[in-house]
C-alpha cells in the first residue's frame, strides 16, 4: 500500500510540474497584426482614418493612396474615417485582427454611401520565378468586372462585383503588361492600364476605382498597389 501511495504522489507531482512547464503565460503580450489602409472612396477626397480614437500614422490619406502595413493591436476595436479636417464620422466598422495577420482596410463607396471593407492579405512568398497578383473592384457603379491580360481570351479574374477582392494568383514577371477591365455582363471594354512591370517575388493588387461618369481623378480607371 505504501508503494501505491508513493506512486499516486509521484504522479500528482509530475502532473503539477508538467502543467507549470506547458502553461501559457497570461502576461505575454500578443504579437501585433499588420494593417494597411487604402482610400478608394470615389468622391470623398482626402480622409482621416482612425483605429479607435487614434489617427492612423497621424496622416491624411488622399484618394487612391495607400498607407502601408503598420503594427496594429489584436484586441477588438473600431475602425472609422472622416473627411480631412472634419470630426464627423463618415463610416465605421468593428473588427478583431488576428495575431500576426496581414490586412488591408479599404475606404470605399461614395460620400452618399461610404463604407470600410477589411480583407485578409496572404503575403506568402511567391514560388521562384513568379509574382502574386489579385484584383479588387471599388468602382462606384455596382457592376461586375472581368480583368484580362491584353492578348488573352480568358479573364485572369472574372465576375468581380463591387467590393469584391479576389485571392492572389501567380503571374509570370514581365516589363510590358497591359491589364484590361471589361464589363462582365457583355464583355465590353471599360478601361485599361498600360506598360506595367511585374517583378519576380513581388505581391500586387490591381484596384478598379472611380466612376464611369466621373472626371479627373474620379474617372473610372485601374491602379496598381505593391503589397510587398
Amino acid at each position: 500500500m505504501k508503494f501505491t501511495h508513493i506512486s499516486f504522489a509521484l504522479v500528482a507531482v509530475l502532473s503539477v510540474s508538467c502543467k507549470k512547464v506547458y502553461e501559457v503565460n497570461p502576461n505575454v503580450e500578443p504579437k501585433p497584426a499588420k494593417l494597411s489602409v487604402f482610400n478608394a472612396c470615389t468622391d470623398c477626397g482626402a480622409v482621416s482614418f482612425y483605429l479607435g480614437t487614434k489617427k492612423f500614422l497621424d496622416k491624411d490619406i488622399d484618394f487612391m493612396t495607400e498607407l502601408g502595413y503598420q503594427d496594429s493591436p489584436t484586441n477588438k476595436m473600431e475602425l472609422s474615417f472622416s473627411a480631412k479636417g472634419s470630426t464627423t464620422t463618415m463610416a465605421k466598422k468593428e473588427i478583431t485582427l488576428s495575431e500576426q495577420g496581414n490586412y488591408t482596410a479599404f475606404v470605399a463607396g461614395t460620400k452618399a454611401n461610404p463604407s470600410i471593407m477589411v480583407y485578409n492579405d496572404d503575403l506568402s512568398k511567391p514560388s521562384p520565378k513568379f509574382a502574386h497578383i489579385r484584383f479588387a473592384n471599388f468602382m462606384a457603379e455596382n457592376k461586375g468586372l472581368h480583368l484580362y491580360v491584353k492578348g488573352q481570351s480568358t479573364p485572369l479574374f472574372s465576375q468581380t462585383g463591387f467590393a469584391g477582392v479576389q485571392t492572389f494568383e501567380a503571374i509570370t514577371p514581365g516589363s510590358n503588361y497591359t491589364f484590361v477591365v471589361k464589363d462582365a455582363s457583355n464583355d465590353s471594354l471599360l478601361f485599361q492600364l498600360d506598360k506595367i512591370s511585374i517583378a519576380t517575388g513581388k505581391i500586387y493588387t490591381l484596384v478598379a476605382k472611380g466612376s464611369l461618369t466621373g472626371t479627373g481623378n474620379q474617372k473610372a480607371s485601374l491602379s496598381l498597389i505593391t503589397n510587398k
